[in-house]
């Protein structure tokens, strides 16, 4: 199954409503629903290869094609939802697609330069960062 980025965002962003923001139950239905295999962290905080971190409350899904998974979660500090789209192929412009301009923004020890918005969806202001090399986009991070 090959997919893009702004397909993966889109679908993460179908679960905002204007009463809520999702969760990683909402996530974890949306995934199935899609015939996707789900896994845990664990005790162990495993990861597939294409993660960079990893988390007792993540959960990872294979995806494959331009975007190689997703790690999502329900944030332990109680303040939303996240998901981190991990890119194998992909520009900027079609992160734009679906988030309008994204502005630059000072490094915090990432080997990738990062780039940020503020998009608003249903009238819930979602925060998404970038993570790209010359263009070349490596994650996108939302926080619901």
């Amino acid at each position: 199954m090959t997919t893009s980025i702004s397909a993966e965002l889109r679908g993460l962003f179908h679960y905002v409503t204007e009463a809520r923001l999702p969760t990683a139950g909402d996530f974890e239905a949306y995934f199935h629903a899609r015939g996707l295999s789900i896994k845990p962290a664990g005790p162990n905080l495993e990861r597939p290869p294409w993660s960079t971190v990893g988390a007792p409350e993540d959960s990872f899904v294979e995806i494959g094609g331009k975007v190689a998974g997703i790690r999502f979660g329900d944030d332990p500090r109680g303040i939303g939802a996240y998901a981190e789209v991990c890119v194998t192929n992909g520009t900027l412009q079609e992160v734009e697609a679906v988030t309008g301009p994204l502005s630059k923004t000072i490094p915090r020890g990432s080997r990738y330069e990062t780039m940020f918005v503020r998009v608003v969806i249903r009238g819930q202001r979602i925060a998404v960062n970038v993570a790209h090399d010359n263009g070349a986009v490596k994650s996108v991070n939302v926080q619901f």
